[in-house]
């Protein structure tokens, strides 16, 4: 592996991760926000999910996608006007949601889950 290639796969996909991940948690803020602060539409848990199930499992790999997640979603919600405070509370409570159906999602799984059989979305 060359010395880019190794900068790529350490820094540059998690900071490129990082920057959708802002990009995508501001946009659902600022466009479906209601009048109690509530996103309407929030892909970005979703998205970091499917980056962890999809990536090979590494320690390294899993913080750095957590740290990534955790880091655009209190930037974003800081940029949308709320304060440090319930921006590092929301941050928190959505990774630790990301955490807590990654757990369950990898303890269920027996095998590639094929999401065209019935059985395997009801699980």
């Amino acid at each position: 592996m060359t010395r880019g290639e190794h900068f790529y796969r350490t820094l540059g996909l998690p900071l490129a991760l990082t920057i959708i991940l802002f990009a995508i948690s501001w946009l659902s803020i600022a466009l479906t926000r209601n009048w109690m602060s509530v996103a309407t539409l929030w892909p970005v848990n979703a998205i970091i999910l499917a980056v962890l199930l999809r990536s090979t499992v590494s320690a390294g790999r899993c913080v750095s996608v957590l740290l990534g997640g955790a880091v655009a979603l209190g930037l974003a919600n800081v940029a949308v006007g709320n304060g440090a405070g319930l921006s590092t509370a929301l941050a928190l409570a959505n990774i630790l949601e990301v955490v807590i159906a990654w757990a369950l999602l990898v303890k269920l799984q027996t095998d590639t889950a094929d999401l065209a059989r019935l059985r395997n979305l009801i699980v």
